[in-house]
C-alpha cells in the first residue's frame, strides 16, 4: 500500500465517531452507520486530484474523513470543507448532473456514499432518514440566502459604481466650456486658457474616479471569488472629504438650482474611516436630500464632533417621509422614486453599521424636512 494511504487510514470506529458528528447522519442507529462504514468504498486522493466535474453524472456522494477539499464552479471557489463535512448530496436524491466540481487541497480520505448503499442501508429508517431530508433542505434554504446576500451586494456595488462617475461632470464641464466658446469664434487671446494648476486638478479629478472605480470593481471581483480582503481604515480629516463631495455634485443634474450649504465650526474633523464608502455614502444622502428638494431649496451639512464620535447630517427641505414607508428604509430596497432601486440607503447602512461600527439614523417631518445622520466612532 502507498505510503501515504497508509497515512490516511482510518479504523471502523473512528469513523463511526465521525459519521455521528456528521448532522446528516445524527439520527441514524450506530447498528446502520456501522454497517455504512463496513460497506462502503473509501476514496483517497492526492493534492490537486479532481473528485468530480461539474456537468458530469454521477450517484455518490461523498464523506470527508481526512484531508481538505475545495468546491467550485468555474473558477470562483464556492467552498473549502474538512474533515466531517460531506459533498455531492444532490446526487442521492435526483439525477441531475454535477453543479459544481470538487478537488482535493490535501492529501484527502473520503467514504463514498452510492445511490445504491444509500437505498440499502439509510433508507431503512425512515424516521432517521426524514431527518436527513430536513437536514438538506435546511441547507439548500442556507445556500440560497446566501445567493440573495451575494446578488444584493453586488447590485448595491454596481448602483454605487454609476454614482462614482459623478466627478467626471466636473471635468466635462470644464473643457466643454472652453471648446464652445472657441467654437464660438472666440480667439484664443480671448478666451481664458487653463492654467497649468487647473489642468492639473481636472487630471487629479480623473485619477481620483479611476482609482475609485478599480476599487470597487476589485471589490465586486472578491465578492465573485469569496476572497477575504482587510478593510481599510485611515485617520483623516472627514470635514475635507465633506468639502470635497459638496464639490462633486456642482454640476450634479440632481441638483440644478438647489444649493448646499456646509454647516460647521471647526477647522478640522480627525475621524478613522474608509475613504471610499464614506464618499459613497456621502454621495448617496446628498442625491436622495436633491431628489426630495424643490428648486431653489437649499440643503444643509452639518458636521459635529461629541462624545468621541463623528456626526455628519444631511438635511433637506422636502415634505418628509411618510410613517408607514419609515420601517422599511434600512430593511429593504424601498423607494418612492420612479425608475429607483432603494439600493442608495442598504449601501449607506451597510458601509457605515457594519463596516465602521456605526449608526445610521433619521428624523423625518412633514414641515421641515429629513435629515439623515451618521455617526462613527472616533
Amino acid at each position: 500500500m502507498d505510503s501515504a494511504i497508509m497515512n490516511l487510514c482510518m479504523d471502523i470506529e473512528d469513523k463511526l465517531a465521525l459519521l455521528k458528528e456528521i448532522d446528516l447522519f445524527q439520527s441514524f442507529q450506530d447498528a446502520t452507520l456501522r454497517v455504512l462504514c463496513e460497506q462502503c468504498n473509501e476514496t483517497y486522493l492526492n493534492n490537486g486530484d479532481i473528485l468530480f466535474q461539474e456537468g458530469s453524472n454521477e450517484e455518490s456522494m461523498y464523506l470527508i474523513l481526512m484531508g481538505k477539499m475545495m468546491v467550485y464552479k468555474r473558477n470562483r471557489q464556492i467552498a473549502e470543507l474538512g474533515p466531517g463535512a460531506y459533498l455531492g448530496e444532490m446526487a442521492l436524491i435526483d439525477s441531475k448532473p454535477r453543479s459544481a466540481s470538487a478537488k482535493a487541497l490535501s492529501e484527502t480520505l473520503l467514504i463514498e456514499v452510492s445511490r445504491l448503499e444509500f437505498d440499502n442501508y439509510l433508507t431503512t429508517e425512515p424516521v432517521a432518514l426524514r431527518s436527513m431530508i430536513q437536514t438538506l433542505s435546511s441547507r439548500i434554504r442556507n445556500d440560497l440566502q446566501i445567493i440573495s446576500a451575494d446578488i444584493k451586494s453586488m447590485s448595491i456595488l454596481a448602483h454605487d459604481m454609476r454614482h462614482c462617475l459623478t466627478p467626471l461632470g466636473l471635468v466635462e464641464g470644464f473643457f466643454e466650456d472652453h471648446i464652445e466658446r472657441l467654437e464660438n469664434g472666440a480667439t484664443r487671446e480671448v478666451v481664458d486658457e487653463p492654467s497649468l494648476e487647473q489642468l492639473r486638478n481636472q487630471l487629479a479629478l480623473v485619477v481620483r474616479v479611476t482609482d475609485e472605480l478599480s476599487s470597487l470593481i476589485n471589490q465586486s471581483l472578491g465578492r465573485i471569488k469569496k476572497i477575504n480582503v482587510k478593510y481599510e481604515l485611515e485617520r483623516a480629516d472627514i470635514l475635507e472629504l465633506v468639502k470635497e463631495s459638496v464639490a462633486d455634485h456642482a454640476r450634479h443634474p440632481q441638483l440644478h438650482n438647489i444649493d448646499i450649504q456646509l454647516k460647521v465650526d471647526m477647522s478640522t474633523a480627525m475621524s478613522r474611516f474608509n475613504r471610499l464608502d464614506i464618499r459613497r455614502v456621502l454621495h448617496n444622502l446628498i442625491i436622495n436630500a436633491a431628489e426630495a428638494s424643490a428648486p431653489g431649496d437649499t440643503i444643509a451639512i452639518t458636521v459635529l464632533q461629541l462624545d468621541g464620535k463623528t456626526e455628519v447630517a444631511v438635511q433637506d427641505r422636502g415634505t418628509g417621509i411618510d410613517k408607514e414607508m419609515e420601517p422599511l428604509l434600512f430593511a429593504e430596497a424601498v423607494t418612492t422614486k420612479v425608475g429607483g432601486a432603494g439600493l442608495g440607503l442598504l449601501s449607506c447602512k451597510e458601509i457605515i453599521e457594519d463596516r465602521h461600527q456605526g449608526t445610521l439614523s433619521f428624523a423625518s417631518d412633514g414641515d421641515r424636512g429629513t435629515r439623515f445622520y451618521f455617526t462613527l466612532p472616533d
